[in-house]
């Protein structure tokens, strides 16, 4: 009874010893987690753009701060079983040796033997691993490419293409993995193997020595054996962590040690010269950085690529001056400012810049997070100071019309705002910030001719009023207020004389027959179009303004005019019947059109092209009304799995590949019960037969046992890699093929992160922790049968022992399960902070928000740590429960034992108290295990989530409704069309109707929020919902009867955000690989791209944005372009598709344009009349989502 008594404390005793190490370890696992997610951070903040371009992308990125951290994290809690398992073989074996003498020795010496075998099998799987994470890196990065792109992909149809390239690569990985879980399970295999030869070698050996097996030392070395065989089983588990923590490791640190080649500007630099900010002396910059060879980050770089971008740089800027940048597509100006920020790599010369400085990008960049915040980004909030900014950048307007004002959160990457008020967002951090020094990348390309008229007057020349302004642009207005301008060709810089007629000759200002035509166009508007109480004004030079004022009326500048217009019905064809009513409710539906200033030229109200119209570029997608909320809340299930999710598990594995699988695991336990059993026969004799009978027999059941553990591990490996790779594409298709709203409320590190964390989990955390609970599950069924069939009063004991460890399960899982849920919800926003900060990085660095950005991760990673440590805590709360519970066990059995001695034969009593060890170490860990695995179905579940997104349909088009070759005209017809974001908001067209004509070529105008980008979506079809009545026909056929991948495949589009993927050219050009390359090339030579590309030796298999390619902004939109010259569809929609490229060159790819694309309908939204002067009619678009047509060939014969 005192043995008894004695194993109940030791087995407690254990328990209180095992929790608090892994109470520890795994403490210091999260601090582990936080310490690196915190270096990499930071060590992402200290690279210029010209480091960070070579070394990391968003895949690699989401790579290092969840699934290798995640790796050493792991080691971290597991590694102890590594170590502290060699120390655990050498106690037991020495406890063999000494109960089975000289007969344990083979045993203890093979087992010993075969333990490099395990950690040589460790290293297979670090370098599957090392494999699988190149193609994780390559696939993330591409879908975080994709999300980016999305509006890219569904305009062009391209979602197929894409998500079989995904495909392709997700391929590559799962076949790593695989190798890597088979690599997994063949060590637990070689732990079935090793102790039962062990056992064997001990018995025959213990038999041939003195002729028989006594039955105390049989079953004392079998309980011995099964310390060991469970020793053995976490020894390669933490092998296994080991190893690929290492591989994790070498990942982290090859982008932790790359050296930071970036100059660091400071004030220190100008004090010298108090008068001066910039100075820049023979400067040379390249993007390239030297001795780029750190393995898995960087490639080696030709020596050809160290050319400087920026060549002989000499630029003295004085402190208050303004000086304007101008020049041609690709010619150095962004280089040139990111080189003022240290974006680039100096290689000669000397270069000193005034801080803090204040940057712009030309892209803006906008975060997650509302109005306000995105403006002050980090400064005091000054009131006054705040009001003043929003007034001089325009943003009055537009924050009114937000359903929270400067509150209403915006969305990812600022999707649900258009290019125009992103740039001005951008320019009002700018001017918000303390900087002195101001740097303005092309910010006006986006926004309308007064719009940059009242930009020059209130913040250039007003809020801006004695601090230095450097910028780029193409307009040349802007450069009649600036100080001096510098004109950059080929990557060098000389400065223009201050004179207006040579600013003039130099930006090819147009002709006085083409000002006389845009004056003739106005003038017909303003005699003959009837807009009652409306100030319309024109301007008469390079470009046509078509706007409603915002801040300023035409009355208060004192240079306007106030003209009333008219126009004859028979000359100006009202497209829909119901704008125009003569009660004075309609009229007043019309604001001003055109505004004319007669003697300055500079323009006064806020017009810009919208990607959405205002009132619901933000209220109207995705934006809550009541507080301006742009992104939905992450979707969180409560409660249990259900077992619809385990359903829809088993059946992406497919049912029978699993019953084979459950097959193989019982078959396995079988054969180690039936070797128990028979161990318990040889030491009896019951056959009476001799030594090489039951070791025969012995032999034969270890080697079934084997191979059904091969098989296990084989089968099971195969199923679950099928079901995650059946899980992913659903996902993948799911997300790719929803609606754009979808993308609109939910930030791309939340997608990226059930893509990548709750995909991984998946792919390799799930397997295991279900193979373990499986195993311990079959084997608790196993040694009850056993134990049953011999003591028939341990029934007794069983039904209370597994209530009480069921009651523990189920209250630890339902609070487990949410508290993982918690974590993944809370996870996500870390993902999209190191995204926002990847995309943000020369803004982040320019204005030294550094540490907020790191005081903001802090913040993000506590209120995960939270939700883990919980769950740490509540594992721990199970894990002693259940050691209780299991030593109560053991002690009732040993007692049951004690009592019945007399009426149980040795051997039998041996196989009951070794079955009971088993038993109860197999309830709890299986218990556990149960538990862990509900808890990582739970990204099963989230992931199910995005697989059961609704769709855009139909995919295809009904059999024999269109031609091949459809559309065959080009015919538009828009009839009754109205348009609403979302089935709970008002509409944003109402009742439209017009007709374009085959060939024809339409100037699409109106101000922000008219509805101009609404007609472009709801023609392409990615607006669809029960609130969008009305149709719209393409040469007759009613699109919604077309197939969205037929009809955005027909129909052509270049947008006014250029994407480029980080493929090839010719990927970028045609996905689908229809052209050959002879087509690709020429499509290259009319945009004028050709001579960019065609130093290197396969020039359209170059990768866009890597081997050394980078692509301006204007450079992109060409590129764009050339993808519409290869289409060659009839319908061809172009949304500011020259913003960004000079005059000049849009000249020239106008008149290409027009030569190739003759036969193609255009549909064409501009700013600058030099775009649209060839239209052959107007499209006005007002601000209610109404339209009038103006027909510009009638107009100059009427006039």
């Amino acid at each position: 009874m005192f043995l008894v008594i004695t194993i109940f404390i030791a087995v407690t005793m254990q328990s209180i010893a095992q929790n608090n190490l892994f109470s520890l370890s795994q403490r210091l696992s999260m601090k582990v987690r936080t310490i690196i997610s915190m270096a990499v951070h930071d060590k992402l903040l200290s690279m210029n753009l010209a480091l960070s371009n070579k070394v990391i992308n968003e895949g690699k990125l989401l790579n290092l701060i969840s699934n290798d951290t995640q790796k050493l994290v792991d080691a971290v809690g597991n590694f102890h079983f590594a170590w502290f398992s060699i120390f655990e073989i050498l106690v037991v074996s020495a406890f063999i040796i000494m109960e089975a003498r000289a007969s344990g020795v083979p045993g203890v010496v093979f087992v010993l033997l075969c333990q490099p075998i395990p950690i040589v099998m460790s290293s297979g799987v670090r370098k599957f691993r090392m494999e699988a994470i190149q193609y994780t890196d390559e696939r993330v990065r591409m879908l975080g490419d994709l999300i980016a792109g999305i509006k890219t992909i569904k305009f062009n149809g391209w979602t197929d293409p894409f998500l079989q390239m995904i495909g392709r690569i997700r391929d590559n990985e799962l076949y790593w993995i695989r190798r890597s879980l088979c690599m997994k399970f063949l060590i637990l295999v070689l732990k079935d193997g090793i102790v039962p030869i062990a056992s064997m070698l001990i018995f025959c050996t213990s038999a041939k020595i003195h002729g028989h097996l006594s039955a105390s030392m049989s079953f004392s070395v079998l309980a011995l054996l099964g310390i060991l065989s469970r020793v053995l089983n976490f020894a390669p588990t933490g092998i296994q962590y080991a190893g690929e923590a290492l591989a994790a490791a070498e990942r982290l640190q090859c982008f932790l040690r790359v050296s930071n080649y970036c100059e660091d500007f400071t004030n220190d630099k100008v004090s010298t010269h108090a008068d001066t900010s910039v100075s820049i002396s023979k400067g040379n910059f390249s993007w390239n950085v030297p001795e780029c060879k750190e393995k898995n980050l960087l490639s080696t770089i030709d020596t050809d690529s160290f050319k400087p971008i920026l060549k002989d740089i000499n630029l003295t800027v004085r402190r208050g001056q303004i000086v304007g940048i101008t020049g041609a597509i690709g010619s150095g100006k962004s280089s040139l400012l990111l080189s003022l920020i240290g974006e680039t790599n100096c290689l000669e010369g000397a270069c000193m810049v005034e801080r803090p400085v204040a940057y712009a990008p030309q892209q803006p960049w906008i975060f997650n997070d509302t109005i306000r915040n995105n403006i002050l980004f980090g400064s005091k909030y000054d009131p006054p100071y705040y009001e003043k900014v929003k007034t001089a950048c325009c943003l009055d307007y537009d924050i009114e019309h937000f359903s929270a004002s400067d509150d209403t959160e915006i969305g990812d990457r600022g999707v649900n705002l258009s290019g125009g008020q992103k740039a001005r967002i951008s320019l009002a951090r700018a001017c918000f910030s303390s900087a002195q020094l101001i740097l303005l990348d092309d910010p006006f390309a986006a926004l309308d001719p007064k719009t940059v008229s009242h930009l020059s007057q209130y913040m250039l020349r007003g809020i801006l009023q004695g601090r230095t302004v450097v910028l780029t642009t193409q307009n040349y207005r802007v450069l009649d207020c600036c100080d001096k301008v510098f004109m950059m060709d080929g990557g060098t810089l000389q400065q223009l004389p201050r004179n207006n007629q040579v600013l003039k000759l130099f930006w090819n200002v147009k002709s006085d027959n083409d000002k006389e035509e845009d004056r003739e166009i106005i003038d017909f508007a303003l005699k003959h179009e009837n807009f009652p109480n409306q100030s319309l004004t024109t301007v008469v030079d390079s470009q046509i303004s078509i706007s409603l004022p915002l801040t300023l009326s035409i009355n208060e500048h004192k240079d306007a005019q106030n003209l009333n217009i008219s126009v004859p019905h028979e000359n100006s064809k009202i497209l829909d019947s119901s704008v125009w009513k003569e009660d004075d409710t309609q009229k007043n539906d019309f604001d001003s059109f055109f505004n004319v200033n007669s003697q300055d030229l500079s323009y006064i109200g806020g017009f810009e092209n919208s990607e959405m119209p205002t009132h619901s570029n933000i209220s109207g997608q995705c934006v809550n009304e009541d507080n301006g909320i742009s992104t939905t809340k992450e979707d969180r299930i409560e409660g249990l799995v259900a077992w619809k999710t385990l359903k829809r598990y088993f059946k992406a594995g497919r049912y029978s590949n699993f019953l084979l699988v459950f097959g193989t695991f019982i078959c396995t336990q079988a054969a180690r019960v039936i070797l128990t059993y028979w161990l318990a026969v040889w030491v009896d004799n019951v056959f009476h037969f001799q030594l090489g009978f039951y070791a025969g027999i012995y032999a034969c059941i270890i080697a079934g046992a084997t191979l059904f553990s091969a098989s296990r591990a084989y089968v099971y490996s195969y199923t679950t890699c099928v079901a995650a790779n059946t899980l992913h594409r659903e996902m993948t298709n799911g997300i790719f093929y929803s609606p754009l709203l979808f993308f609109q409320q939910n930030f791309s590190g939340r997608v990226l992160n059930r893509l990548s964390k709750d995909q991984a989990s998946i792919d390799e955390l799930l397997p295991i922790t279900a193979q373990n609970m499986l195993e311990n599950i079959v084997g608790c069924m196993g040694s009850i049968f056993m134990i049953t069939a011999l003591v028939p009063w341990f029934l007794l004991t069983l039904p209370p022992f597994i209530s009480v460890l069921f009651f523990f399960q189920r209250r630890y899982t339902a609070v487990s399960r949410e508290l993982k849920r918690l974590d993944g919800i809370s996870r996500s926003p870390i993902s999209a902070h190191f995204l926002e900060a990847l995309q943000g990085l020369t803004s982040i660095r320019a204005y030294k928000m550094e540490e907020n950005m790191n005081k903001r991760l802090a913040n993000l990673l506590d209120r995960n740590n939270s939700a883990v440590i919980l769950f740490q805590h509540v594992s721990r709360w199970l894990s002693f429960r259940l050691d209780l519970a299991a030593a109560f066990c053991v002690t009732v059995t040993a007692f049951l034992v004690v009592m019945l001695h007399d009426h149980i034969a040795p051997g039998i009593a041996g196989v009951i108290l070794v079955q009971s060890l088993q038993l109860t170490g197999l309830l709890q860990y299986g218990v556990r295990m149960a538990a862990d695995t509900e808890n990582h179905f739970t990204s099963v579940e989230r992931i199910c989530a995005y697989t059961d997104l609704q769709g855009e349909r139909p995919l295809r088009t009904a059999i024999s409704l269109i031609s091949d070759n459809w559309p065959t005209e080009g015919r538009i017809s828009f009839i009754n069309l109205t348009m609403a974001y979302r089935e709970d908001l008002p509409p944003v067209l109402n009742e439209v109707s017009f007709e374009v004509r085959p060939k024809e070529k339409i100037g699409l105008m109106g101000r922000t929020g008219s509805g101009k980008s609404s007609l472009v979506l709801a023609l392409f079809r990615l607006v669809d919902n029960r609130a969008c009545n009305g149709s719209i026909l393409i040469d007759g056929i009613d699109i919604k009867d077309v197939g969205i991948n037929d009809l955005r495949q027909r129909l052509s589009i270049v947008p006014q955000d250029p994407i480029l993927f980080n493929q090839t050219i010719r990927m970028n050009l045609d996905p689908f690989e229809r052209h050959t390359d002879t087509e690709l090339v020429e499509a290259l030579k009319a945009v004028q791209l050709f001579n960019k590309i065609r130093k290197w030796d396969k020039p359209l298999d170059a990768v866009a944005g890597g081997d050394g390619i980078e692509f301006s902004v204007g450079e992109r939109q060409l590129l764009c372009l050339a993808r519409a010259i290869l289409r060659r569809s009839k319908i061809l929609v172009m949304d500011e598709a020259t913003s960004a490229i000079d005059v000049q060159t849009e000249d020239s790819i106008q008149n290409v344009l027009f030569s190739e694309l003759k036969e193609c309908t255009v549909l064409s939204i501009a700013h600058r009349s030099r775009t649209v002067r060839h239209c052959d009619r107007f499209l006005l678009v007002t601000h209610k989502g109404r339209v009038i047509e103006i027909d510009i060939t009638n107009a100059l014969q009427m006039s």
